[in-house]
């Protein structure tokens, strides 16, 4: 016995959103990340979803389950911590995320560490940064 499911990660990000319907749209369509799972509960309403970007795994659930609150449901505009993402093509993500109307922080730009970088904000309140090598 491993302690895990095989394949699985060791480590995964697991965050809840205010209203995971929207924040679906988002991570599907301006994020590019793909559903690889999702449940419902009793009302027919998403209340998880497992979501890939290469080799990473981001679980997210509703709002209310043990307790929970997303950022955005505190009245915190962005959360303080940042899930660091890298992406084969900046400038077509940058363009993908700002078209589909979501909260940017400015131009990509170049980072002290090397690599170009933009923040976004999704609806939920959480903070993406996704970066290239420089």
């Amino acid at each position: 016995m491993t302690g895990k499911p095989q394949g699985a990660q060791w480590a995964s990000n697991y965050i809840v959103c205010a209203d995971l319907e929207a924040c679906a749209k988002t991570y599907e369509e301006a994020f590019g990340f793909e559903l690889r799972s999702s449940e419902k509960d009793g009302e027919g309403k998403l209340a998880h979803t497992e979501w890939g970007h290469k080799d990473a795994v981001i679980f997210m659930a509703g709002t209310e389950q043990r307790g929970e609150k997303a950022p955005s449901s505190l009245g915190i505009e962005r959360m303080p911590v940042t899930f660091y993402i890298y992406v084969e093509d900046l400038d077509a993500q940058f363009e993908k995320v700002r078209g589909a109307g979501v909260k940017v922080d400015g131009e990509p730009q170049d980072m002290p560490w090397g690599d170009r970088a933009f923040t976004a904000t999704c609806p939920s309140g959480y903070a993406w940064m996704f970066a290239e090598k420089a």
